[in-house]
């Protein structure tokens, strides 16, 4: 029987619940590192029993912590082996914790600023580890979703990291401000298919996209509208909570934003709000789900009643434009104008005149 495990990070520990397929009884483990704020805790596709995990206080700063045997033990992995873990005072040494901005030549790009809470400039200061992104093809490949914005990627294991500057130094950088829990680069999505395409969602500026490996990135935000903002269509900005990919389809893109629950069909290009809009005392509700493949509409057909015959004639005109006819529109013993047609885009229709 297959089994399950859930990484849990919570502001006071790490926690590992498991149970088989049925999931009826679970066994927990933890807490792990208690009393600390966990961001988040994230096992390696390639090997599972590897588990990265974001450890943060307040007082005492960020840590990163690895698992080789699916959470049972834990080991700084910038820390040697053999030497102490902690301090003197009992606290741990965060070798693996070197998180800088990169701006060095030719990698790197300056560090300047970005919007802060009363729309004055602020510099870039690094204050945690948000997310934590295993490599789908190596388990010592792990990529780091950082507050203030930035990616950084580590190829040792988490030993040491190294910033992928493009995102951080993107144009539209000055614009990004952080939301009520900060600006954490706080989802990273790799396609399995192309591990160097990658998607990063920040709050409060949005959702990015690069085809090569992070060296280049731009926003895929098209769509998105968020009122609170001077422009709400604006091109970066927006406050977005969470992004995740369909399993099989990386095309297939969901998002959680302030107000909002988004998809897109096409690798974020595109996002058009689940809507809903009112016909007389009728709620329609709609979405821009299920785009892939052909729409089909069997089985019914949707009527139009006008009071005259040119307001008839002129519907049924552009219905069938780019449609089919299915029965001319003319007068019949019930009306003076009554007509089917199908539009372009399959759906059928009835036109007639009321008397």
């Amino acid at each position: 029987m297959s089994s399950i495990r859930v990484l849990v990070g919570t502001r006071k520990g790490a926690f590992i619940l498991s149970s088989d397929g049925t999931r009826k009884k679970w066994s927990v483990a933890g807490p792990h590192f208690a009393g600390w704020e966990m961001y988040h805790l994230k096992g390696s596709p390639v090997d599972p029993n590897r588990i990265y995990a974001s450890q943060s206080s307040g007082w005492f700063g960020q840590i990163i912590q690895r698992s080789n045997d699916g959470g049972k033990t834990w080991e700084q992995p910038g820390t040697p082996k053999g030497e102490p873990t902690t301090t003197p005072e009992g606290m741990p040494k965060a070798e693996s914790n070197k998180f800088v901005y990169d701006t060095t030549s030719p990698t790197g790009r300056p560090l300047s600023t970005h919007q802060w809470y009363d729309n004055t400039q602020h510099p870039w200061e690094f204050k945690r580890v948000w997310h934590l992104e295993p490599a789908p093809d190596d388990p010592e490949t792990v990529y780091a979703g950082v507050e203030d914005a930035a990616i950084f990627k580590s190829t040792d294991g988490g030993k040491n990291w190294k910033e992928l500057s493009g995102l951080r130094g993107h144009p539209s950088g000055p614009k990004w401000m952080p939301g009520a829990g900060g600006m954490g680069a706080h989802t990273i999505i790799i396609d399995p298919n192309n591990p160097k395409r990658i998607f990063v969602a920040i709050s409060a500026a949005g959702t990015f996209r690069t085809e090569d490996g992070g060296q280049t990135w731009r926003p895929v935000n098209r769509g998105l509208v968020s009122n609170f903002m001077p422009d709400p269509k604006a091109e970066v900005g927006h406050c977005v909570h969470r992004i995740a990919m369909h399993p099989t389809r990386p095309n297939v893109l969901f998002m959680q934003k302030h107000w909002d629950v988004m998809r897109s069909d096409d690798g974020g290009e595109n996002k058009v709000m689940h809507a809903q809009f009112q016909v007389g005392d009728t709620t329609v509700m709609a979405s821009d789900g299920r785009c892939g493949g052909k729409p089909k509409f069997d089985g019914f057909a949707l009527s139009l009643t006008f009071p005259t015959t040119a307001e008839a004639d002129r519907a049924f005109a552009a219905l069938a434009e780019g449609g089919q006819v299915q029965m001319p529109l003319t007068e019949t013993f019930f009306s003076p104008r009554f007509g089917m047609v199908a539009d372009r885009f399959g759906v059928s229709w009835m036109v007639l005149v009321g008397k």
